[in-house]
């Protein structure tokens, strides 16, 4: 093939036309050749020429190699290390997300319920009632508040009524202003 220098002279008596067809051929009836590990006595020169190469001993350069394992273990588990915690924080801000987007849900019905006792108390207990679909938004708002209102009702009292039994009012009439009820009064 090509020398060793990389000029594209072939070292072998073979023209190189001869060659490629060969390694074509080889190619294409499925029968490519695996590359060989080297052998032993080949792998200790390789190893005895990088190491005379860079001025080292054999028990350098097996120190080197150990203490870049060393570092490599030490990158990869800071790296788990702070996947670990990028993943519970993550966790963390979607649970807090999903209990924002649940207290939202329920302000909003509190409020627009009328006569309840104590709006934030009502949204705290209702919390617990509270479950989340797929994309984790509240499912069953009103559900839960249905439950609250059936365990705590002195959390939704009854409207005032007019004490009257429902015949609207004084005198039974129905039509009165506030001034005219002011004066009436003023009379008696």
């Amino acid at each position: 093939m090509a020398d060793e220098q990389g000029t594209g002279v072939s070292t072998t008596n073979e023209p190189v036309e001869a060659q490629s067809h060969e390694a074509v051929a080889s190619v294409d009836q499925g029968t490519t050749q695996e590359p060989q590990a080297p052998k032993p006595d080949s792998a200790n020169k390789l190893i005895k020429d990088f190491v005379k190469e860079r001025g080292l001993t054999v028990e350098e350069l097996i120190e080197k190699f150990t203490s870049f394992e060393d570092a490599n273990k030490t990158a990869t588990e800071r790296l788990e290390s702070e996947l670990t915690k990028y993943k519970a924080e993550a966790e963390s801000a979607t649970k807090e997300l999903r209990e924002f987007r649940a207290r939202e849900a329920l302000r909003d019905a509190v409020n627009a319920l009328p006569n309840v006792y104590d709006p934030s108390t009502v949204v705290d207990l209702a919390m617990s009632l509270v479950e989340y679909d797929e994309a984790g938004k509240p499912a069953n708002i009103e559900d839960a508040l249905a439950t609250l209102k059936e365990r705590r009702p002195k959390l939704f009292p009854a409207a005032a009524g007019s004490g009257d039994g429902g015949k609207g009012g004084a005198g039974g009439t129905t039509d009165t202003d506030l001034n005219t009820l002011l004066r009436q009064m003023a009379k008696a």
